[in-house]
């Protein structure tokens, strides 16, 4: 069971430990749950790094049971109630520095975002509707920004974390993986249209269920908590092949097990993706109807339409051709995986880690990760182009033009699976890093070079390496680091053996194998 707690509770001396998140968040049959449900992602993130987090808002019973081993402090009262944000300061300060608040909601807008940073906390906006391009915030996440920016003014520095690739997905998303299927098993239809559907979309996408000429078909109509038409839609369905589930516990699970999933385009439409559970959405509203788009342009989704304009004949014609492509469900399948990772948690996490340290570090000769900036791309032109490091770091020929080398950059940043880092020594870019050919909860490869730095040749490379390695073995959960160096390399390839790197055979016919004995494999097992 869940916590729920009266705020005194919470604000006693030395209840909230430093570093505490605080998440503030509402869910109610107009709102949804999807911001409480992005919330339970960050805060399960933040507990695997050690952290405490505790949940403050207004939201219904069957929403706030989902919330088991996180405290609760029930607010009833909210913005722009005086009384919202008087609570959420008193729960802030209570934890002492290093305090975190996520803000996800439209009406906890900029005076409610600048009030708490002018106390002194640190604001994390989640966003996904892009209603106000004003934030006042230290990070800011919307995974909706897919194709396009959204160009929020916000203060320097801000840590803006966009697209897919820091989609907020829940610890059961993380661990479940969906078997490919064959052409006689596609029958199974889940409907999941939000914690409220306040269109009442499900009707609809019964009526068209109800109209398939599919006489095997399963379906199983998710309700959510704050949905009420439960005992509706039993009636409607009786004596049919769909079964009605009023908020089932685990949601991804029934990814795994339909054919086909009929959502609406929020927090569901990134859980399906990760599955690689083939989607067919509906929109709201005119930015959920633009990311759909651009989803469908890139073979991940089919977009049916908006809500109200689409009737339930037109669906039906949808969801039966869709259901009766088989190629093009595995390719729904294959691209939503590919596009997104379920990395997007520990990235915003990350960016709230470089935060936390300051533009300079804790310590002036600290050693520390940070994500690849534009400027610090403009910086590696200088160095790609150096023949002694290309030479010493393996590097392919540099790029013809700025504008291409940005582009690569650019390109790597995007790829589902691979991290880039600029290292910094105190305040100083002094090169960059990152893993690639990530494959989670299994492998990752490392990649690591010191630019031309006065600093180089003092052990930045070590430290750099051992951050690379917590982060593999710690946050993407992964059983083996493997790299690749130059024989030639000898300072390279001795402080990797300290490291407890050993050398391996190339792997035939692998990107390195056709420079032969030139280049050395190595590996370290968790």
């Amino acid at each position: 069971m869940f916590d729920t707690m009266e705020i005194s509770d919470l604000t006693s001396p030395g209840r909230l430990r430093r570093g505490t998140l605080v998440v503030r968040a509402d869910a109610d049959p107009g709102l949804g749950i999807g911001h409480v449900m992005r919330g339970l992602a960050l805060a399960q993130g933040w507990r695997r790094r050690g952290g405490e987090a505790v949940f403050l808002g207004r939201m219904p019973e069957g929403c706030s049971s989902r919330l088991a081993g996180f405290p609760l402090v029930p607010l009833g009262a909210v913005s722009p109630d005086p009384v919202d944000l008087r609570r959420t300061l008193e729960l802030g300060h209570s934890a002492g520095p290093g305090c975190w608040v996520l803000v996800d909601g439209q009406h906890l807008d900029l005076s409610y975002q600048r009030r708490l940073r002018e106390s002194g906390l640190c604001v994390l906006v989640a966003d996904d509707r892009h209603d106000s391009p004003v934030c006042d915030a230290d990070v800011i996440v919307n995974p909706s920004a897919f194709g396009f920016d959204p160009g929020y003014q916000c203060p320097t520095g801000t840590a803006v974390c966009l697209g897919p690739r820091y989609a907020l997905l829940r610890e059961e998303f993380l661990s479940r993986t969906r078997s490919e299927r064959t052409a006689s098993q596609r029958s199974r239809v889940l409907v999941t249209l939000g914690g409220a559907d306040s269109r009442n979309a499900t009707n609809t996408v019964l009526q068209a269920l109800q109209a398939l000429d599919a006489p095997v078909l399963q379906a199983k109509i998710v309700v959510g908590p704050a949905n009420p038409r439960s005992e509706v839609y039993r009636r409607l369905v009786a004596g049919r092949a769909l079964e009605v589930l009023d908020s089932p516990p685990d949601m991804a699970e029934l990814l795994a097990w339909a054919d086909l999933a009929v959502i609406l385009a929020g927090g569901t439409l990134w859980e399906g993706l990760a599955i690689g559970c083939p989607l067919v959405s509906l929109s709201l509203h005119p930015i959920q109807r633009r990311v759909l788009d651009e989803l469908e342009r890139h073979g991940c989704v089919v977009h049916a339409g908006p809500v109200g304009e689409v009737g339930a004949a037109d669906l039906s014609r949808v969801l039966a051709a869709t259901l009766g492509d088989t190629s093009r469900c595995a390719r729904l399948a294959a691209n939503g995986r590919r596009l997104v990772d379920g990395l997007g948690v520990e990235r915003v996490l990350d960016a709230i880690d470089a935060r936390d340290r300051g533009p300079d570090g804790a310590d002036a000769g600290e050693v520390r990760l940070q994500p690849l900036t534009r400027e610090m791309v403009l910086r590696t032109w200088d160095w790609v182009c150096d023949p002694e490091l290309q030479r010493d770091f393996m590097m392919s020929a540099p790029p013809t033009t700025l504008q291409s080398h940005i582009a690569y950059f650019e390109a790597q940043r995007a790829a589902p699976d691979r991290l880039v880092f600029g290292i910094l020594a105190g305040s100083e870019h002094v090169g960059n890093a990152g893993l690639k050919n990530i494959l989670p909860r299994v492998e990752a490869e490392l990649w690591l070079y010191i630019g031309r730095s006065p600093l180089r040749g003092r052990g930045l490379g070590s430290r750099a390496t051992r951050l690379l390695l917590d982060h593999a073995y710690g946050s993407l959960g992964v059983a083996n680091v493997v790299l690749h160096v130059s024989a030639a390399n000898a300072a390279a390839l001795a402080m990797y053996g300290k490291l407890g790197f050993r050398r391996t055979p190339l792997r035939a016919g692998g990107p390195w194998a056709e420079r032969g004995e030139s280049v050395w494999r190595m590996e370290r097992p968790r």
